[in-house]
């Protein structure tokens, strides 16, 4: 990435766009995480499964945050960020359940180096358990991957 200052006898200027939140749920978790996100100044992205299409939504500026307790909810959204390339995705779910959805992605052709991009279970405490947790433990783990994104 340029840094701001002086190249070829001219100023530049960096600029990095505000990360970009794509939280896809509809429970209290992702709720407690968009409120949380909104008071750190993050850029959430309203997403309406029945009318938005998640692949106009998702670019290298996006975390992608997956708070849904089903795999169909998540496909359209995980298919879309295949393909988008978003710096952060994230799913809700145990390990049990990340296996599962590995398995299905497996049959519709995701690689295993796709598939690792996959943070599950979601967040940086292990087995949060109340909703204002594991939304913290969300965001932490997205500013996280911002910072080392950052350093490349």
């Amino acid at each position: 990435p340029t840094l701001t200052g002086w190249h070829n006898q001219g100023i530049e200027i960096a600029f990095q766009p505000c990360v970009r939140l794509l939280i896809h749920g509809n429970s209290i978790e992702a709720q407690a995480t968009a409120e949380l996100a909104a008071a750190a100044g993050y850029d959430i992205c309203p997403f309406d499964p029945c009318s938005d299409d998640p692949g106009s939504l998702i670019d290298a500026d996006t975390a992608v945050i997956l708070l849904w307790h089903d795999l169909h909810r998540e496909l359209p959204v995980l298919q879309a960020a295949r393909d988008s390339n978003p710096f952060y995705i994230g799913a809700l779910g145990s390990q049990r359940t990340h296996s599962q959805r590995r398995q299905k992605l497996i049959e519709l052709g995701w690689r295993d180096d796709e598939i690792a991009r996959i943070k599950a279970p979601i967040g940086i405490f292990p087995k949060a358990r109340d909703a204002r947790t594991l939304a913290l433990s969300v965001l932490a783990d997205v500013a996280a991957a911002r910072m080392r994104q950052d350093e490349c």
